[in-house]
């Protein structure tokens, strides 16, 4: 490729980064497919979600790639609040317990140990405090309300899967649809008061290995 090919996609990718009426089209596009097109065709994953999201979140990279900040200080992640964070997981997993949620996870294969602790909380926190996150900056430029509407976002894509399952197991859906809501603002306000994109991620994992060590201990 040559270098004048180079620079004009650089120029164009640049040009995607700051605008407003693409950032209203990616989100919406995003929203769309996820949220709102599966429901509407009243059928169970006619658009596999993590291709949606895999694919939302690499061409993000690609276009927002300027905007990722990793900082690896430890003062921008905060060892207090690492902490709170694992103690926070337990917390959500025995007061499950206590009410008699059924929790659907099963703890008993490796890949889902690692979905939980690790992919799962990577891919969550490019989508919601990186892909959406940018553009609605972009579209906003208000942190207040940003991290409401992805708090907003993010808990409301851990409620819609009720669609998919049993009753029995509505009861931890709405209550997980409440807790993700809370630390969807507290992530968020984590990202704000840092820059740091490993701020909300590093809590997003101690979190999860927290309601992980819940399960372990009961």
């Amino acid at each position: 490729m040559s270098d004048g090919l180079i620079n004009k996609y650089l120029k164009t990718i640049n040009r995607l980064s700051v605008s407003v009426p693409f950032s209203v089209f990616w989100v919406g596009s995003y929203l769309f497919i996820n949220f709102i097109l599966n429901q509407l065709l009243e059928t169970d994953l006619i658009i596999d979600p993590y291709i949606v999201d895999i694919s939302f979140v690499l061409i993000s990279l690609v276009i927002y790639w300027q905007n990722l900040r990793f900082k690896f200080k430890l003062k921008t992640v905060n060892s207090f609040y690492l902490i709170l964070s694992v103690i926070a997981g337990m917390s959500v997993y025995f007061l499950a317990v206590k009410n008699l949620f059924m929790i659907p996870f099963d703890f008993s294969h490796i890949k889902n140990i690692m979905l939980l602790i690790l992919l799962g909380p990577l891919l969550e926190e490019l989508i919601f405090r990186f892909s959406l996150w940018v553009p609605l900056m972009r579209i906003i430029k208000n942190k207040k309300i940003v991290i409401l509407l992805t708090a907003f976002v993010f808990s409301y894509a851990h409620y819609q899967v009720i669609y998919l399952l049993p009753k029995d197991l509505y009861s931890f859906i709405y209550f997980q649809t409440f807790y993700t809501f809370i630390l969807g603002i507290f992530w968020g306000w984590r990202l704000v008061k840092t820059s740091n994109f490993l701020s909300p991620l590093l809590l997003h994992i101690f979190f999860n290995t927290g309601f992980y060590f819940g399960y372990l201990l009961s």
